[in-house]
């Protein structure tokens, strides 16, 4: 991938200057494809090896991944890990009945990491991962699966970063989730159902790869929809039609089925090799610029 882009770039080293820094730009955010995730997950029972799956499947597509364990470590270790570290993305799984393992600095310190990010997406079927485990030893947590969570991080990943929140059915198993929401001023997840899925657009960039049918589901909530109190809007990119038009989305995200426009400051300077690139490109572009000047001095 890195030599078919200086292959083409070099091809437009006379182009147009607004061509070539579009091209420049374009490849400059191809690049930025690994994230620095923070992963959320109870550390009792099955969600153990859940949660294990999932950073698996982050891992695998490049990421890095820190986790952090409730009920061990205390209320307060997000909002910790969060001022010690640069994070790109968040994952907060709520697996447990009446959860009070995130408390208000944790919640705080997620809602304020957002407000830089703005990509979030609410998975009211995540509990379903309770029951999942890494692809390698547990058949459930299949190809979909893995999928879903990788086309996430990479939606999220194009925004600039982001949050997920991967909850339950109202209003038992919410709780965390929907004080995380109310902290963002986003709308609660509500209900709990368990029609099928019977709407899930094939367009829809985190459904790339993935087989609808495959995704697990159990008693779902209906995520937050439409406008929202802070003025973002979700759209749904998985759920149920009922026929009637009534649809209930059980995956909603801050971002279209098309995905999210590229954040251009997240391209990840830190990389030896994009920052060499970055300054490659800045000098094509004053070279363009001066062989373009000179040529009209001389054709004056």
């Amino acid at each position: 991938m890195k030599n078919n882009t200086i292959k083409q770039l070099l091809s437009l080293q006379w182009a147009k200057p607004a061509t070539l820094l579009g091209a420049c730009l374009g490849s400059l955010l191809s690049i930025a494809q690994a994230d620095n995730i923070l992963v959320v997950g109870n550390s009792t029972g099955q969600a153990t090896t859940a949660t294990t799956g999932i950073e698996a499947a982050l891992l695998a597509d490049g990421h890095t991944v820190t986790r952090i364990n409730y009920p061990a470590p205390s209320a307060g270790a997000v909002a910790t890990a969060l001022g010690a570290n640069n994070y790109d993305q968040i994952y907060v799984f709520e697996y447990c009945s009446n959860c009070t393992h995130l408390d208000a600095t944790d919640i705080a310190a997620i809602a304020t990491f957002w407000q830089t990010k703005q990509a979030l997406v609410v998975d009211t079927r995540a509990y379903t991962f309770y029951s999942l485990g890494p692809a390698a030893t547990d058949p459930l947590m299949n190809a979909s699966e893995t999928a879903l969570v990788q086309n996430i991080a990479s939606a999220m990943s194009t925004a600039g970063g982001g949050v997920y929140l991967g909850t339950d059915h109202a209003t038992q198993w919410t709780g965390m989730t929907n004080a995380v929401l109310g902290a963002m001023g986003v709308d609660p997840v509500t209900g709990a159902t368990s029609n099928p899925v019977n709407f899930a657009d094939p367009s829809s960039v985190l459904l790339q790869n993935v087989t609808p049918d495959d995704l697990s589901l159990g008693s779902i909530g209906e995520a937050p929809l439409g406008p929202q109190p802070n003025g973002i809007e979700m759209f749904i990119h998985f759920g149920h039609d009922d026929g009637a038009g009534n649809i209930t989305p059980y995956i909603s995200a801050s971002f279209p089925l098309s995905g999210p426009v590229a954040a251009i400051s997240h391209v990840p300077v830190s990389s030896p090799w994009t920052l060499a690139l970055a300054l490659a490109l800045l000098g094509w572009l004053g070279l363009s610029a001066s062989q373009r000047l000179n040529t009209r001095k001389l054709n004056g």
